[in-house]
């Protein structure tokens, strides 16, 4: 009687274990087990890939803020006219929108080089997130800036290759 309480033991035991080994698994990859670590979709995701979409939020959000302040200045100018404080605008609808001044780009002194801070950075074809991502560089990786444009660097990533990254995912060497 004794061996056979503990082969009942041992069995239930070895359920337990094989019902503990199943629940881990299922909480390490997620429902369906379609989970990859380090991915987006991974809940721990590292500080680095939350630096760089915060970074790229921001620019968007700066640049939306940009055209929102232009459009301002477009509609007070309207209301003056209206209020009949200010001259009317040359021939043409009173809301016609003015084409906004595009910022020059400021030359950098010299070229210098840049070194990818994040663990990896989108390259664009223009200085916004709303321009296609031309590549990924990996941390560490050495670019050549060109030319910089609202927080953005023109960067050369290798050669005759050209595209635009986010300014507060490099760091400038010396």
């Amino acid at each position: 009687m004794q061996f056979g309480r503990i082969v009942f033991l041992t069995i239930i035991m070895l359920v337990m274990l094989a019902a503990g080994y199943m629940a881990g698994r299922s909480v390490e990859a997620g429902p369906g087990g379609s989970l990859v670590p380090g991915s987006a979709a991974d809940p721990v995701v590292s500080e680095s890939y939350l630096r760089q979409a915060v970074a790229e939020a921001t620019a968007s959000l700066q640049a939306q803020l940009a055209n929102l302040q232009g459009r301002v200045e477009e509609l007070t100018r309207a209301i003056a006219v209206l209020e009949g404080q200010a001259p009317p605008p040359t021939p043409g609808p009173a809301l016609a929108p003015q084409p906004q001044p595009q910022p020059q780009p400021q030359p950098v002194q010299a070229l210098r080089k840049a070194k990818v801070a994040v663990s990896s950075a989108n390259v664009r074809s223009g200085p916004d997130t709303t321009f296609s991502r031309v590549t990924r560089l990996s941390q560490g990786a050495v670019v050549t800036i060109l030319e910089e444009k609202s927080g953005w660097y023109k960067i050369e990533y290798g050669p005759g290759k050209t595209g635009w990254i986010l300014g507060s995912l490099v760091q400038i060497q010396n």
